[in-house]
């Protein structure tokens, strides 16, 4: 992720919800960092929308500061909407096919059924003697 004014608006973003995770408080940063450059008012203005700019070189110190890896920073959330669109799309191919099975299994029922029905006429023919065997006829 570059770090442009476009963008700026979600690192804010994330660094509120870095902090939030913490359960820091914007206050407590400049004794956790504890490195020139992190002065409260440095960090209060990161959090402000026309403050200072978070940039790559504060992503580790930042996320290190809250227990959080620099990617906390850096990964590209969009990708998630993606994966979460095509996981969406999976799920409903799954439940189709859940219900292709589901309406396969009837149909192996019935023919089941019908077979059952053929079987027990077919006895039913050999008891009265017009079929003998397998199902011959008899003359």
């Amino acid at each position: 992720m570059l770090t442009t004014p476009d963008n700026q608006e979600d690192l804010r973003r994330r660094l509120k919800a870095a902090l939030a995770l913490a359960g820091h408080d914007i206050k407590d940063l400049p004794l956790i960092i504890n490195q020139p450059g992190y002065s409260l008012g440095t960090l209060y203005a990161m959090t402000s929308d026309t403050g200072r700019e978070i940039l790559p070189k504060d992503f580790l110190t930042l996320a290190a500061a809250c227990g959080l890896p620099r990617e906390w920073f850096t990964y590209d959330l969009s990708a998630m909407g993606q994966e979460h669109a095509n996981h969406d799309k999976i799920t409903e191919q799954i439940e189709a096919h859940r219900q292709q099975i589901t309406e396969l299994k009837a149909s192996v029922l019935a023919v089941n059924a019908a077979a059952l029905d053929n079987k027990r006429e077919m006895q039913e023919l050999r008891d009265m003697g017009l079929v003998r065997g397998r199902g011959k006829a008899s003359r």
